[in-house]
């Protein structure tokens, strides 16, 4: 059998080399405009949360099926670290994903992998108990009182903070002067425009139309404590001076 001489220069283009500069470029830069999203939800978090670790687990579309209308989800590990894993999901696998006691459980079967946790969701009295046990100690609080799924503490300052704790996606904290006026919340209702919703912060409630801005907080007090006590020293710090 003889085979061909191939010139140097069209060694390239029959290996399928020509071009790969730009090919690597372009992968690179879809890839980057596809986990732009994912880059800044976890730059929030760890600013204001627990989360130190992330993983983005990219696909143009749904992760299952690769319908282009999808929901970019996370979910969160956390102890005295947090890891957070994020992929997308259409309405429709969303709703399955739902069924499971996590995102990342679904994503175990879904890949007919052995889940990596066996994970029990906390039913929200079982959650509000966890955290009243944890948050005064670690916020320097004292607890005034508990009300059905809401709790209220108070700093040696006098300035107060109530957690309401109805579950991930319905929670607000709030936080009070010694007078009872509210001067900040952070909260889940979704009726304000923010990148990264529908949790988010007012900064500043002594004003009709104070800043509000995403706050990256998860619903939880046990990953979210690094903002909550970010914005009671910041609100502490502005009636001492």
């Amino acid at each position: 059998m003889e085979l061909p001489f191939i010139p140097p220069n069209h060694l390239g283009e029959k290996t399928g080399q020509d071009g790969y500069e730009a090919r690597i470029r372009e992968f690179r830069e879809r890839q980057s405009c596809e986990a732009e999203m994912f880059k800044g939800l976890f730059k929030g978090r760890s600013q204001s949360t627990a989360v130190e670790k992330s993983m983005f687990l990219n696909s143009p579309g749904c992760l299952v099926c690769g319908d282009n209308n999808f929901r970019m989800m996370s979910s969160t590990l956390s102890a005295t670290k947090g890891f957070m894993v994020g992929f997308n999901l259409c309405d429709n696998h969303l709703e399955v994903a739902k069924t499971e006691n996590s995102l990342l459980e679904y994503l175990a079967k879904l890949f007919k992998q052995p889940p990596p946790f066996q994970l029990v969701p906390l039913e929200t009295k079982e959650h509000f108990e966890i955290v009243l046990s944890w948050l005064p100690k670690e916020l320097g609080c004292k607890v005034e009182k508990t009300n059905a799924n809401t709790m209220t503490l108070v700093r040696p300052s006098g300035l107060k903070g109530g957690f309401r704790l109805d579950s991930p996606g319905n929670y607000a904290y709030m936080i009070f002067r010694s007078d009872g006026k509210e001067v900040a919340r952070i909260d889940s209702a979704d009726h304000h425009n923010v990148n990264y919703g529908s949790d988010h912060l007012h900064v500043d409630l002594t004003k009709k139309k104070g800043p509000i801005e995403s706050s990256f907080t998860t619903g939880s007090p046990l990953i979210d404590t690094k903002k909550i006590l970010e914005l009671i020293e910041l609100k502490e710090a502005e009636f001492e001076s």
